[in-house]
């Protein structure tokens, strides 16, 4: 009897503990300072949020004196409010957080519209486990948050379709309008949702498709109005397109870990061959969002893979619900060890942090006044962590310009910032006085020459990336101690 009673209770402990084993893991180490591996966002989102007092919520204005719109600004409106509590990195990953715990939820929610308990049960744990997700929600990324708005449209949408209420239909393009306007590739879930309402509710097209179109696009719309330079900023720096097939099926296999990868293939079969309304939207994300990560991923943005992972759960638990007929403990157990190993391997290797820009920071504030100048010759990735941890929010022009950009003269911006990555002879001659930060690995050979004629202050030693700090006033060195 006994013994009846504890496997009773033995599975719900189990989950329990996996739960709470995945939000530890999201709420661990939040505070740390931002690491140098891909630190570049939290810095640039960090730098925007800041200057929004100074030139408006209309102006993402980043380290470079442009304005900055590869995405759009609303995941930064959302940071701003985040930091105003505190300007510290806690709560600059404060959003991704809550936003990342906050889909676990949802994620539970939508799977019991689309089939039942025990499949929600298991989509969620999955989700909440996958390294992936629970890296990113450990980062200052906009692609969380954009997570979160699309698959809060989904369960509002699924909704519209199984109860035909058209207020339903209305909060699903609102959210989703607020996905788009998080990150644009959110809009994908438009096709998704006309091709079900083709397909399935004909008679609704009209109305749908207005209802749609006009919340989803509708912020879209009034930020290119009311900004002009949106739109044209997004061509630019949005269009890249890049193929690293090798380096994205390394990530898609740790990121997701490498059983749900190989489940969610096999998924994707069985979804093809019992195919309905359910398993077309849940196979249309896959496709159209594996795709967008295979063909548009940059080297090392892994974070592109964050809009596949819903439809990798759930097309993984598709093929799961049917080996479990035969195997179900075991499967189980193998399963969630691998991804508990994985998330291991992808956090030691991924969410690594050091206090190499404190430190710098600690070096330079007693130096520097506000007309002092530093000078960056280092990798791009660092810019926006100098530009945050130096506490300079709007001091940066590029090699090769004459003059600043037309946005830093209208608004009078102090230039006393400069960010010189493959600088020319040219440039390096412009350079007359200052602090240099920069890191010597990689730098073309007249950089390393122009170096040796400078003296070093002070060397920040951390892995992978050294930084040094030089001065470009060899009589001013005596000062300092060395």
């Amino acid at each position: 009897m006994r013994m009846i009673q504890f496997k009773r209770y033995i599975v719900p402990i189990v989950v329990v503990i996996l739960f709470m084993t995945a939000i530890y893991l999201r709420l661990y180490s939040l505070e740390q300072p931002f690491e140098p591996v891909q630190g570049w966002n939290a810095g640039h989102y960090m730098v925007i949020a800041k200057n929004f007092d100074s030139y408006g919520w209309l102006n993402p204005v980043s380290y470079e004196n442009i304005l900055h719109f590869s995405v759009p600004p609303f995941y930064s409106w959302i940071m701003k409010i985040s930091i105003s509590f505190s300007k510290s990195e806690l709560f600059a990953r404060f959003p991704s957080v809550i936003f990342g715990l906050l889909s676990i939820a949802i994620i539970y929610i939508i799977g019991k519209e689309l089939y039942n308990k025990k499949f929600a049960l298991l989509s969620s744990l999955i989700f909440a486990l996958v390294p992936m997700h629970l890296l990113m929600s450990k980062k200052v990324l906009v692609d969380i948050s954009m997570l979160f708005f699309m698959i809060l449209s989904l369960y509002f949408f699924i909704r519209f379709y199984k109860k035909n209420t058209h207020m339903d239909l209305i909060l699903s393009s609102f959210f989703l309008g607020l996905a788009i306007l998080t990150k644009q590739p959110s809009a994908g879930l438009i096709f998704i949702y006309l091709f079900i309402i083709f397909k399935h509710k004909k008679e609704q097209l009209k109305t749908s498709i207005t209802i749609i179109l006009t919340l989803s696009l509708l912020p879209f719309i009034l930020l290119s109005i009311s900004q002009p330079g949106f739109l044209s900023s997004i061509k630019t720096e949005g269009s890249r397109i890049f193929i690293f097939p090798n380096q994205t099926a390394e990530i898609a296999v740790y990121g997701l870990s490498p059983l749900i990868a190989i489940f969610s293939f096999i998924g994707l079969y069985h979804a093809l061959k019992q195919i309905d309304w359910r398993t077309e939207i849940i196979t249309l994300w896959f496709i159209i969002y594996f795709i967008f990560f295979a063909v548009k991923m940059p080297s090392g943005h892994m974070h592109y893979l964050i809009p596949v992972i819903p439809a990798t759960v759930f097309l993984s638990v598709i093929f799961m619900e049917k080996l479990m007929k035969s195997f179900r403990i075991v499967i189980l157990i193998i399963l969630f060890a691998s991804i508990i190993f994985t998330d291991i391997i992808v956090l030691k290797a991924m969410y690594s942090y050091d206090n190499r820009f404190v430190e710098l920071r600690n070096f330079m504030m007693p130096r520097l006044n506000r007309d002092s100048k530093i000078f960056l010759i280092s990798d791009g990735g660092a810019a926006p962590l100098v530009a945050y941890y130096m506490n300079r929010t709007v001091r940066n022009i590029y090699p090769g310009r004459s003059d600043p950009p037309s946005f830093v003269i209208n608004h009078a911006m102090p230039i006393d910032y400069y960010h010189f990555d493959g600088a020319s002879n040219e440039t390096l001659n412009k350079i007359s006085s200052g602090y240099l930060i920069t890191s010597p690995s990689g730098m073309p050979e007249n950089m390393k020459i122009w170096l040796s004629t400078k003296k070093l202050l002070k060397r920040i030693e951390a892995k992978p990336i050294d930084i040094w700090v030089m001065s470009v006033q060899p009589q001013s060195i005596e000062i300092y101690e060395v």
